[in-house]
């Protein structure tokens, strides 16, 4: 019973501080309401939904766009630093196991390490392990671990493309006040 409560505390005032228009204000919030674990510079924008967000941990400079879903119900969610997860990305820790009759549910953690790009309408899944410099496509889904320096996209996601650059690319993004 007491998990359900706190469940539905977390549902409830993630709804109403998802419509915040101020970014440092959702910050505040979820760093010290929510207890998020989050560095420096980091923009959660509007309507993103976060599931037991103390369970979640973003490093400096990352950037969640719009209608970002973050599942912390499960396992630990890692962000690192310097990542950019574009709108409608999906990230969850927790699943229901395939063909199960009473439909249980798994959890696995999600590693995300720096410098990533998740492009639109992504999804991960509990256990996946996306490596540094990694660019997952739109639209692609990703179970299991992905390999620095290339692009990956599809269903299931697979490489695609080597990266040619393989400096630190760090996210130019600017603070709207309104976002």
């Amino acid at each position: 019973m007491k998990k359900f409560l706190i469940g539905c505390h977390y549902f409830f005032i993630n709804d109403l501080l998802n419509k915040v228009p101020f970014y440092f204000l959702r910050n505040f919030f979820y760093k010290y309401v929510f207890r998020l674990k989050m560095g420096a510079r980091v923009t959660i924008q509007k309507n993103v939904v976060m599931l037991m967000p103390n369970n979640i941990f973003i490093g400096d400079d990352t950037v969640v766009n719009n209608k970002v879903l973050l599942d912390g119900r499960g396992e630990r969610l890692l962000i690192g630093s310097g990542v950019d997860i574009a709108t409608e990305v999906n990230i969850w820790t927790t699943q229901h196991i395939p063909g199960d009759k009473g439909h249980c549910v798994i959890s696995r953690p999600v590693i995300i390490e720096d410098n990533v790009w998740i492009c639109n309408r992504a999804i991960i899944l509990p256990g996946s392990i996306i490596r540094q410099g990694v660019v997952v496509a739109a639209g692609a889904v990703v179970n299991g671990e992905l390999e620095s320096g290339y692009i990956y996209g599809g269903i299931p996601a697979k490489k695609v493309k080597k990266l040619e650059s393989s400096k630190e690319q760090s996210v130019n993004y600017y603070f709207p006040w309104f976002m």
